[in-house]
């Protein structure tokens, strides 16, 4: 009975600390669908197929920063679990420093390879210069944007996921707006395409700026004053750790990223309304897997705290709320994804070929997120406790030995259908996987913090 109790506690709290986070990724979402909705009824199939063509490449420049965020953020949520503020102004300092610089340097490598990598990806020609253009103003989002999110897996760390989503709103009005701007040409010249750049541009540098004037303004945890500076030099003993949970993470990031471009060649290679269709459909998929995504960040989180609090019994409690937690919203999004894709996929696309593709990936894929979820949630908790190579390692090889491998052999016995098999097929061998490794390796065992 007490077992179940707490259960039910630690689902009640998780569910609170998620929402914000779910809301957070909707917003998210919202700003992207409205960008490809506007982009997609004022440029067309080719507008769209531009967009389609340079966002995995984008988020491969960013995938690095996701891993080593979730480093800094089981750090932060092990040390305050503990009532240890010192090290988390430690972890915050060094985090933030490593970041800036992270930030820069990816933003130059990504305006320098932009174009070589957009033909490897095979860019449809007539779409190529209009995704390279977008891409070299996007990429110098990433500064802020690291900052930015940095400070929000920090908030989230200690327990705040409401502040890091009212500064998002922040980030989707500047995108959103911007955007707009730009194609309809208020009150300035129309962008074009290159409308999409800007928008992340000023988005992301508004959202930083407000929420780092807000830590201030409150004397926050997280602000740094003049006696911390200390903490911005970066300490080894911090950054090991971090870099121990981070870097395997951000390598699994980015290499799914690559194989993403991989998938998106594959597409490519079916003409530009398939591009369009697979640019649509990832505006379907990113409200599908927001509770994976969500769930996974809750989950270490939760777990973290536990451990960090010395409280490594209550991880199993944190395991059970999170599968709950991912059947019920879960199933809920995927059930709605299949129910309305007829009505709202013609808002992205006008031409029936593209609708068609889009409408056939959505029916083969939708009911696999479910299975993404769990392994997101088995993920999570091995990593607030910094079990992370062979999660992340087992990721990487079923996207590359599971899914690219299906989708390029199906695709030429079945056609296009062959390629959305592949993630079905990598996210249910991956669960098989991690579900092992969890129950046979990681299971069972005490855990301390790691700062």
């Amino acid at each position: 009975m007490e077992k179940a109790a707490l259960s039910l506690t630690t689902t009640r709290a998780m569910f609170l600390f998620l929402l914000p986070m779910l809301l957070s990724n909707i917003t998210n979402g919202i700003s992207s669908t409205l960008q490809a909705i506007m982009v997609g009824q004022h440029l067309g199939v080719e507008g769209l197929a531009a967009l389609a063509a340079f966002l995995p490449l984008f988020y491969l420049f960013m995938s690095f920063l996701f891993g080593f965020t979730s480093g800094s953020s089981v750090l932060a949520a092990q040390a305050y679990g503990g009532g240890q503020e010192q090290k988390v102004k430690a972890v915050t300092g060094t985090g933030v420093t490593s970041v800036f610089f992270l930030g820069w340097a990816m933003a130059l490598l990504a305006y320098t390879t932009v174009p070589y990598l957009l033909q490897v990806m095979g860019t449809p020609s007539h779409v190529y210069a209009d995704a390279v253009a977008t891409a070299r103003i996007a990429v110098w989002c990433l500064p802020p944007f690291f900052l930015f999110f940095l400070y929000s897996a920090l908030l989230r760390g200690l327990g705040d996921s409401r502040t890091p989503f009212f500064f998002l709103l922040v980030n989707v009005v500047g995108i959103t707006g911007a955007t707009a701007a730009g194609l309809l040409g208020w009150g300035i010249p129309s962008l074009g395409i290159r409308s999409v750049g800007w928008g992340y541009v000023i988005g992301d540098s508004l959202a930083f700026l407000s929420l780092f004037l807000w830590l201030r303004t409150k004397g926050h945890l997280l602000w740094l004053k003049k006696e911390d500076l200390a903490f911005f030099t970066p300490r080894w003993d911090i950054f090991s750790p971090m870099l121990r949970i981070g870097l395997p993470t951000a390598l699994q990031n980015m290499l799914v990223a690559l194989s993403e471009m991989a998938i998106l060649g594959l597409v490519n290679s079916f003409g530009a309304s398939a591009t369009a269709a697979f640019g649509a459909y990832w505006q379907v998929a990113n409200y599908i897997q927001m509770p994976a995504i969500s769930l996974t960040v809750a989950v270490s989180v939760f777990g973290a705290q536990a451990v960090g609090a010395g409280r490594s019994q209550d991880l199993g409690p944190v395991v059970r709320s999170g599968l709950l937690l991912n059947l019920v919203i879960g199933g809920v999004l995927v059930g709605l994804a299949y129910l309305l894709a007829p009505v709202y996929l013609p808002w992205f696309l006008t031409e029936k070929e593209s609708l068609t593709i889009a409408l056939r990936l959505i029916w083969i894929t939708g009911w696999s997120y479910l299975l993404f979820g769990v392994s997101g949630v088995l993920t999570g908790i091995m990593r607030s406790t910094g079990a992370v190579f062979w999660p992340s390692t087992i990721s990487v090889l079923v996207i590359w030995l599971v899914e690219v491998p299906v989708a390029y052999g199906l695709s030429h016995l079945i056609g296009i259908d062959g390629i959305w098999w592949g993630y079905a097929a990598a996210f249910t061998v991956g669960l098989l996987l991690i579900g092992l490794y969890y129950r046979y390796a990681w299971q069972g065992k005490t855990y301390e913090a790691l700062v």
